[in-house]
């Protein structure tokens, strides 16, 4: 190899010559000594001679060889002058050595730049994928939250807060009164309105309770019935005001009285009975418990009778729906149920009307005389007899309240 053109010398260096049939150029470093150089003299045959069997290279030859010619250039208007184009000049004048040199510069120029494309653009997708799963990971590590497994909601029944609780009813005055072998009434006192409710029992943990009354009152009053005579018990009261709270007193106890006689004298049990209206109905007396009854036995050729009727019928008006019940028992005697049913729709009147067919409940009741009226409680004790007429409507209305 040249030290100073970087060629190839040797083989490369024959074939070359042989291709082209003449040396080729020297190198620039050589060109520029010959110019500087004086002109040498005239090539000998010898030396030419020499020139045509074969050199090894430029510069001096070996002492065993002639001297090499001297490379001499055409100029560019000789070539010019010889009917060439300068284009064809300059790409004739160059020797073979020197394309050759050209051409594999540029190509390891074009290969160099192409590795130096593809190492960018490989480091290009590194870092673009480094950029990419370090921006993963931040974003995995920042967002992540805390996930807790769910938890069934239990709903918990909790009072509301103090600023708004609600308290319960204050219940005060627990009474017991009205008290028979069968029956019972207890009252009690509330702070506001409240509904009303008694548990009661043969023991305290009161295993019967009432009804309740969903009516909201401060006083309170409800009747304990079908109770065994002679017998203690135990009771609780219980209220709920608007709110549904509620309140739950316990009251004592109380015994009931030995049974009572059931007959028509005053203090008796009331004797029961079933009869038919004269509309078809049936009417028990038991199944009016809880009411005052008038209890009134009458007939239709009974003047007497007929002159009280207009007061019982306003009695039935004003007072029925303050408990109070009328029954008006036509007797048989010397009267047809169908000229008991002529009379009540000639007068008009809008009382409960019984037709004792049978006679028998004015034996129960030891009817001897008519107009009879038999006043009854609550509880279905006899409170008051009356033989006769009344003369008033105040008459009737101070019986029922005197008991």
């Amino acid at each position: 190899m040249c030290r100073g053109c970087g060629l190839l010398y040797g083989s490369k260096h024959r074939a070359v010559q042989m291709e082209t049939g003449r040396a080729p150029a020297p190198p620039p470093h050589i060109l520029q000594q010959q110019q500087r150089a004086p002109a040498p003299p005239p090539p000998s045959a010898t030396h030419v001679a020499s020139a045509t069997s074969g050199s090894h290279g430029y510069g001096v030859p070996p002492p065993s060889r002639p001297p090499t010619p001297v490379y001499q250039p055409q100029t560019a208007s000789a070539v010019v002058g010889m009917g060439a184009s300068p284009v064809q000049h300059s790409m004739s004048s160059i020797p073979v050595a020197h394309r050759y040199r050209q051409e594999v510069t540029e190509g390891a120029g074009a290969s160099d730049r192409f590795r130096q494309t593809l190492l960018k653009i490989v480091f290009g997708l590194f870092v673009l994928f480094i950029l990419i799963f370090a921006g993963t990971g931040l974003y995995y590590l920042f967002s992540q939250e805390t996930v807790e497994a769910p938890v069934a909601q239990v709903p918990v029944s909790s009072p509301p807060p103090a600023s708004t609780a609600v308290s319960p009813p204050s219940i005060s005055d627990i009474a017991v009164s009205s008290r028979t072998d069968m029956t019972a009434v207890i009252s009690w006192k509330t702070d506001k309105p409240a509904t009303s409710q008694v548990r009661y029992g043969k023991t305290e943990t009161c295993g019967l309770a009432t009804e309740e009354v969903k009516s909201l009152v401060t006083d309170h009053s409800v009747r304990l019935s079908a109770l065994e005579p002679n017998t203690t018990y135990y009771f609780k009261v219980v209220s709920k005001d608007a709110s549904n709270v509620k309140a739950e007193v316990a009251g004592g106890s109380f015994k009931t009285e030995p049974a009572y006689l059931v007959g028509t004298s005053v203090n008796n049990r009331a004797p029961d009975f079933t009869l038919q209206t004269i509309d078809g109905k049936k009417i028990t007396l038991s199944g009016l418990q809880g009411k005052k009854v008038i209890v009134n036995f009458w007939a239709t050729w009974c003047q007497p009778c007929k002159d009280e009727m207009p007061y019982i019928q306003k009695i039935h008006q004003d007072w029925s729906g303050k408990g109070v019940a009328v029954l008006a028992v036509a007797v048989n005697k010397n009267q047809s149920l169908a000229g008991v049913e002529q009379f009540i729709k000639d007068t008009g009147y809008t009382f409960t009307v019984l037709f004792d067919s049978k006679g028998e409940v004015a034996g129960l009741y030891q009817v001897s005389e008519i107009p009879k009226t038999v006043f009854i409680d609550a509880d279905g004790i006899v409170r008051h007899v009356q033989l006769g007429d009344f003369k008033s409507q105040e008459e009737i209305e101070d019986i029922l309240t005197s008991f």
